[in-house]
C-alpha cells in the first residue's frame, strides 16, 4: 500500500513538473489530494498552480470554473501530497557515492573489505580508492577497523573511506605514508589520531584529525561538483523529495549550486548552509535567496560544536560510560563559537549549529543566547541533531563541567582522549 502511495505520488509529482512550464496557470484535476494546515488534514481533487510552479489554490471541482480546456491536467485519480523536504542533508556527498565505495548497511568488516577489493579490482587505474558509509556498530565485532585490514585487499594504492556519519575515516598505510603520518603525529585540536597499545596509528581518524589524510585528496573541480550534484539531485527528485537543506558547502560547491541555478537545471529547491563562519561567508558576504527562479538559496551557516557518537567524538558532560577517559571532541571554545555565530547572524545568515553530545548542545544554546542579548532576531537558529541534551537549572550548572574551565581548555578535545 505505501509503495502504491509513493508511486502514484511520485507519478503526480512528475506530471506537475510536465506542465510547469505552463505560460498561465495550471489546474490539475481528478486527483486525490492530501496537504496538512493549521487544522489538521485538508483533501483536495483540484490543484492550481502558476507559471513558476507555485501553488494558487486548492479544492473541489468547483476550481475549474473559469478555467480553459487547454490548461487543465487530469490526474487520473492519483495521489498528491505535499513535496517531501529533507532539512538536513549533504548533497555532494551523495552524489560522490554514485562512483564511489559504498559501504553503507555492509554488516562486517569482511564484506567492507570485500566491496573495497572488488571496486579496486574494476578501478585499476584510480590513483585513490574513495568511499563513505562504513559503521563498526553493525558489526558482529564492534571495535574500529584497521589499516591492516585494507592492506590485506588494497596496499598498492592509498585508499581513504568515510563513516557513515562523516565524522571519522578509515585509511590504510599507503594513504597514511602519503600524509606522512608517523607515531610523532600530534593529534589535533578538535580531532584524535586512534592509536594502539603501542602508540601507532590504527588506520582511523576522528573529526578534525580527517583533514590529516583528506588534504591530500585529488582536487575536485567544478565539473566534479556539478555532476556529482546533478546526480544527487536527480536521484532524489525521483524520491519524491522536492526540497532540501544542504548541511555544509563550500566556495566550490557554492558556484556549482549558482551555476545549476543560472542553467535551470536544479530539479529541486535547495537551501544550503556555508560551512563555518570563514572564508566562504566572508567570500559571499550577505544571504543569497530566492535565486534561480526561487530554487537556491544560500542563506545559512553550519558551525560545529562537536563530533558524533557513533566515532565517540561527541562532546559530553560526564565521561562516556565505556570509555572512562573520554568526554568527547569539543570543536571550539565557548568564546570561539559565540564569536561565528555573532558574526553569521550579522550579516544576515541562520546559523544551524551540528551538537550531538550533551555538552556540546549547552554550547550551541549558550552561543545562541548570547547572539539575543541585544533582543530577539527573526534569524531562527537552530541545532542540527541534538541527540544528547539534559535539563538543569543555572544553580545546577554552577557545579557542572564548564566547557571553558581548565579541564576543556588544554588542548580542547585531544587533551582526554
Amino acid at each position: 500500500m505505501f509503495e502504491a502511495t509513493c508511486k502514484s505520488l511520485i507519478a503526480g509529482i512528475c506530471m506537475v513538473l510536465a506542465v510547469g512550464s505552463a505560460t498561465a496557470d495550471t489546474w490539475l484535476h481528478n486527483v486525490n489530494g492530501y496537504t496538512s494546515t493549521t487544522n489538521g488534514i485538508r483533501e483536495f481533487s483540484v490543484l492550481v498552480f502558476d507559471e513558476a510552479g507555485k501553488v494558487r489554490a486548492i479544492g473541489d471541482s468547483g476550481l475549474l470554473s473559469g478555467s480553459r480546456e487547454e490548461n487543465r491536467v487530469d490526474g487520473g485519480g492519483l495521489t498528491v501530497l505535499p513535496g517531501l523536504i529533507d532539512a538536513h542533508a549533504h548533497m555532494y556527498s551523495f552524489g560522490l557515492l554514485q562512483t564511489r565505495v559504498d559501504l553503507a548497511g555492509v554488516a562486517s568488516v569482511d564484506a567492507a573489505l570485500t566491496r573495497i577489493r572488488d571496486y579496486a579490482d574494476e578501478h585499476p587505474h584510480a590513483g585513490w580508492i574513495l568511499g563513505r558509509g562504513w559503521n563498526q556498530v553493525l558489526w558482529p565485532v564492534k571495535a574500529f577497523p584497521t589499516a591492516s585490514q585494507i592492506d590485506a585487499v588494497v596496499k598498492d594504492r592509498p585508499v581513504w573511506l568515510n563513516r557513515i556519519d562523516g565524522h571519522a575515516g578509515w585509511a590504510n598505510t599507503a594513504a597514511m605514508q602519503v600524509a606522512g603520518i608517523d607515531n610523532d603525529t600530534p593529534d589535533p585540536v578538535g580531532g584524535k589520531i586512534v592509536r594502539d597499545d603501542n602508540g601507532q596509528a590504527t588506520g582511523i581518524f576522528i573529526d578534525k584529525a580527517m583533514a590529516l589524510i583528506a588534504k591530500h585528496l585529488p582536487a575536485a573541480d567544478n565539473d566534479d561538483y556539478r555532476t556529482a550534484l546533478l546526480s544527487a539531485v536527480d536521484t532524489i527528485a525521483a524520491e519524491g523529495i522536492t526540497s532540501v537543506h544542504d548541511a555544509g558547502i563550500n566556495l566550490m560547491n557554492a558556484e556549482a549550486y549558482l551555476s545549476l541555478a543560472d542553467n535551470d537545471e536544479l530539479a529541486i529547491r535547495v537551501y544550503a548552509m556555508i560551512s563555518d563562519a570563514g572564508e566562504v561567508l566572508d567570500a559571499i558576504g550577505e544571504p543569497i535567496r530566492a535565486y534561480g527562479n526561487d530554487h537556491l538559496e544560500i542563506a545559512s551557516v553550519k558551525i560545529y560544536s562537536d563530533g558524533a557518537l557513533g566515532s565517540r567524538g561527541a562532546a559530553m558532560i560526564e565521561p562516556y560510560s565505556d570509555d572512562a577517559e573520554n568526554r568527547g571532541l569539543p570543536f571550539w571554545t565557548q568564546d570561539e563559537l559565540d564569536g561565528f555565530v555573532e558574526k553569521a547572524n550579522a550579516l544576515g545568515f541562520q546559523v544551524g549549529i551540528h551538537a550531538i553530545g550533551d555538552l556540546g548542545n549547552r554550547m550551541a544554546l549558550d552561543a545562541f543566547e548570547k547572539a539575543q542579548q541585544g533582543g530577539p532576531s527573526p534569524l531562527r537558529n537552530r541545532v542540527e541533531h541534538a541527540q544528547i541534551a539534559i535539563r538543569q537549572t543555572r544553580s545546577d550548572r554552577i557545579d557542572a563541567a564548564d566547557p571553558c574551565d581548565e579541564r576543556y581548555e588544554h588542548g580542547r578535545g585531544s587533551h582526554r582522549t
